[in-house]
This record gives structure tokens, sequence and C-alpha cells, in this order.
């Protein structure tokens, strides 16, 4: 599901205004999950709300360089980065 929104996003400055609209629901509701799970993390809401849309942003790259023929080990490396930080950030709370 995820992909297919990166992909509805990367489409939104050619799509018909209701489908540009439902895409953009679409990242909202993504945003508003990531938001709530690590919120569920004890970070605060700041963190939270900055790092669902961190997340986010690297969820639609992967989809886009998946798509232009990145390794598998190029996206984990991405994927690593942020899980990283998100751990850094998590590890202080505690």
């Amino acid at each position: 599901m995820d992909a297919l929104v990166a992909q509805s996003a990367m489409a939104i400055p050619v799509l018909s205004p209701s489908a540009a609209a439902h895409a953009k629901e679409a990242l909202g509701f993504q945003r508003l999950r990531l938001r709530a799970a690590l919120k569920a993390g004890r970070l605060t809401d700041q963190d939270a709300a900055a790092f669902a849309e961190h997340v986010a942003a690297v969820n639609q790259s992967l989809a886009v360089m998946s798509r232009a023929g990145a390794s598998p080990a190029q996206l984990l490396a991405i994927v690593g980065v942020t899980v990283g930080a998100l751990s850094q950030a998590l590890r202080t709370r505690d």
C-alpha cells in the first residue's frame, strides 16, 4: 500500500483534482499512522511528528529509487540510517 501512495504522490501534478486530493489524503493518513506509532514509543509529540514526516519521505524515496533500479543493498542502507536515527532518539528517552 505504501508504495502505491508513493507512486500516487509522484503523479499529483498530472492527476485530476479529485485523484490528487485522494493521493494527498492517503499521504496524510500514512503520516498519522506513523506519528501515532512513534508517540506510543515514548517520543514527544514534536519528535513523533518530525520522524513521521521523515519516515514518510524515506518511504517515498525508496519507492522511486527501487523503480529506478537501486539495488536491495542500497535500499537497505537507507533504511538502516533511518532506523538508526529513530533507535537513537528512543534510547535518549529511556
